[in-house]
C-alpha cells in the first residue's frame, strides 16, 4: 500500500471556524468509523475519552498527556476530510510525493560529531523553517516544531513562506543534487501544489497516507 504525501489547499478562515464549531462532527466521524469496521471496544474507548476532551476544549496539544497525542493527531487528521466542504478543500498533487523524497530535504536537528546525539539547530542558525517540518514528517496545529504526525496545516503567510523556502533550496547545491536524484519530483510534486495554492489565495494543507 502506497505512503505518500499528498496536498490540498484551503481556506485557512474557514478553517479556524470548523476548529472552533465542528469538533463534535468530526469526533462523531472518526469514532462511528471504528464502530463500522469493529474495532476493538478498548481502543474505541480510548477514542471516544480523548474526543469528549477534544470536543470540549479543542484541538489543543497544549497540557495533554502524552499518551492523547497520537489520538488528537488521529481527528485532526480527520478534519480535513470530514470538514472539506466547509474549509474549501481542494487537492492540488499532480502526483503524490515520496516521503523518501522529503526524509532527505533540510533537518530540525543537527550532530557535532557523527557519534553525539542530534539537537535542535539554534533558532538563529537554520537556514530553513518549513521545509525541515517535511523532513520529519509533520507538524501539529499550534505548534513551531517538528512532530511526526503526518499533517502540516500551513497559514496563507507560511505558504508563502515555504514557496521562499523551496525555491532557495531548490537554487543551492543540495537541492540542485536532491532535484537530479529525483527529476523534476521537487519542482512538480512539491513547488508545483504551493504555487497553486498560492494561485488561488489560500493555504497548504499536506498529509501522509
Amino acid at each position: 500500500m502506497s505512503y505518500n504525501w499528498s496536498f490540498h489547499s484551503f481556506d485557512y478562515g474557514k478553517l479556524e471556524h470548523a476548529l472552533a464549531h465542528s469538533r463534535e462532527k468530526v469526533v462523531d466521524a472518526v469514532v462511528n468509523e471504528m464502530r463500522e469496521l469493529d474495532f476493538k471496544p478498548d481502543v474505541i474507548e480510548r477514542y471516544v475519552r480523548v474526543g469528549k476532551r477534544v470536543v470540549e476544549s479543542g484541538f489543543a496539544y497544549d497540557r495533554r498527556p502524552s499518551g492523547d497525542l497520537k489520538f488528537i493527531d488521529q481527528f485532526v487528521f480527520e478534519l480535513f476530510h470530514v470538514c472539506a466542504s466547509e474549509i474549501d478543500s481542494q487537492p492540488e498533487s499532480p502526483e503524490f510525493l515520496s516521503p523518501r523524497v522529503t526524509a532527505e530535504l533540510p533537518s530540525y536537528f543537527q550532530k557535532q560529531f557523527f557519534w553525539s546525539r542530534p539537537k535542535p539547530i539554534p533558532a538563529a542558525d537554520r537556514d530553513y523553517i518549513y521545509l525541515p517540518f517535511f523532513h520529519h514528517a509533520g507538524r501539529r496545529l499550534g505548534q513551531q516544531v517538528p512532530s511526526a504526525c503526518e499533517y502540516i496545516a500551513l497559514e496563507l503567510i507560511e505558504t508563502q513562506a515555504l514557496k521562499d523556502e523551496l525555491e532557495k533550496f531548490l537554487a543551492s547545491s543540495e537541492g540542485e543534487q536532491l532535484d537530479a536524484l529525483y527529476p523534476n519530483t521537487i519542482r512538480k510534486d512539491f513547488l508545483g501544489p504551493v504555487l497553486s495554492a498560492l494561485g488561488k489565495g489560500k493555504a497548504l494543507l499536506a498529509k501522509l497516507s
